[in-house]
């Protein structure tokens, strides 16, 4: 395993992004706890369900999911997801 020179105000902005990510406040140990906590943070957006062209955000969220038909007969793309800070 390689080794990572880091300090404490870099491993706690990680551990607060994962907490927000996650929903949780609880503390995490480096680095067993942020793989854990990470794993758990669910993806997708659970409604929208893959098709044959699927529209995904940055994180991994399924946003626009159509079949190859109704793909070909779309007149304009989904509208780009919007976060704060970032521009697509």
């Amino acid at each position: 395993m390689s080794e990572y020179l880091v300090n404490d105000s870099d491993l706690t902005a990680v551990a607060s992004a994962i907490r927000t990510k996650g929903g949780t406040v609880a503390s995490l140990t480096f680095p067993s706890g942020f793989v854990s906590a990470i794993d758990a943070i669910p993806i997708g957006g659970g409604a929208v369900m893959e098709n044959d062209v699927n529209f995904f955000d940055y994180d991994g969220t399924l946003l626009y999911s159509y079949s190859a038909t109704d793909a070909l007969a779309l007149t304009s793309l989904p509208e780009n997801p919007t976060h704060a800070g970032l521009t697509a």
